[in-house]
């Protein structure tokens, strides 16, 4: 019914300049009224088929004046009620469009106007592995920027911080496209990555950079008990339990590790890490995003069945009115006193 009335809307007819002077003449539309009243009363006026009025009576100045003070009422309320019905089937257009973009969110390709799952269907197991990881290098590289920034000194970082740090994240930023293609959104993803994304650093830059960036705002790790509740950190450090953290004991051979991890080691550490209860038929970042997802879409469905009673309740009162006001202008002439 909703989508008949924005259809409807979108098709209204244009009255020409002397049609809007002859509408407000006839006492329907006030002058100062907007473009989108007087097109939905000139629609109006088409369904209704008055093409000219018929007067019975002249206008009387003693006897018609609170006839016309009740028209001019009238045909504000009626330009007040046109209005609140456009700007309501406008917000329910808005939510048709974020409707279809939440749908849409399933899968990437659609977004982009490409044929579904170019890359091959959605495979749930290997979904759940790779978020595995990524969360995993991602609370690695938050353990290890957390670490450097609380050191009292800069001259107390590691040596090799810099070259380490870039091992861990040019692996994340590996990979993200397969995360991306295979899960239709990002993952979350430490503090510091987006500075590091933006382009080649030296060493010393990048090291002003991410002093710049509030402890508070390194986050990553605590989504792990929310997407895998048995989970436990090793101790009261939440940045406890990775393997070979290359911030604690200097890391000076830590390519050889990176290394080890890029050719298939970082799934089974990743599993160690999640003490093998990260979930392995699907994600629980996959969950958790279908989950808002389909939360967010029941909204905006029961926003627009509020909108379609809204709309319809508005569209009787504005028949109400114009019907009344139509029968008094075919009653009286008052075009000469506009």
């Amino acid at each position: 019914m909703l989508q008949n009335i924005i259809i409807m809307a979108d098709a209204e007819k244009v009255p020409s300049e002397e049609q809007k002077i002859a509408m407000v003449r006839e006492g329907l539309v006030n002058a100062d009224a907007g473009e989108n009243v007087f097109r939905a009363v000139y629609e109006m006026k088409l369904r209704r088929r008055y093409q000219k009025l018929q007067y019975e009576y002249p206008y009387n100045e003693d006897l018609d004046e609170h006839l016309v003070t009740a028209m001019r009422r009238m045909a504000e309320k009626l330009a007040y009620l046109a209005k609140r019905r456009i700007d309501l089937i406008d917000e329910a257009q808005k939510t048709l469009q974020e409707l279809d973009v939440l749908e849409a969110m399933q899968d990437p390709y659609v977004v982009l106007g490409f044929n579904r799952h170019i890359s091959g269907p959605p495979n749930p197991a290997r979904q759940s592995i790779i978020d595995m990881s990524i969360l995993y290098l991602g609370c690695r590289i938050e353990g290890a920027a957390v670490h450097l920034l609380t050191l009292p000194r800069t001259e107390d970082w590691p040596r090799a911080w810099f070259i380490n740090l870039s091992l861990d994240m040019r692996h994340l930023t590996y990979l993200l496209p397969s995360a991306v293609s295979q899960m239709s959104h990002s993952p979350p993803l430490p503090a510091c990555f987006d500075l590091y994304s933006r382009g080649n650093w030296a060493e010393a830059a990048f090291q002003n950079e991410l002093r710049r960036i509030p402890i508070a705002a390194f986050k990553m790790v605590d989504n792990v008990p929310k997407l895998v509740p048995e989970w436990t950190p090793e101790s009261h450090n939440k940045y406890d339990g990775f393997s070979t953290p290359w911030w604690l004991d200097g890391g000076m051979d830590y390519q050889s590790t990176s290394d080890g991890l890029r050719s298939g080691g970082l799934t089974a550490v990743a599993r160690a890490y999640f003490k093998n209860l990260w979930p392995t038929d699907r994600s629980p970042i996959a969950v958790a995003r279908d989950s808002i997802r389909e939360q967010n879409i029941a909204v905006q469905i029961e926003r627009l069945k509020q909108l379609e009673i809204t709309v319809e309740r508005l569209t009787r009162q504005i028949n109400h009115i114009f019907s009344r006001l139509i029968a008094l202008a075919d009653t009286i002439d008052i075009s000469g006193i506009i």
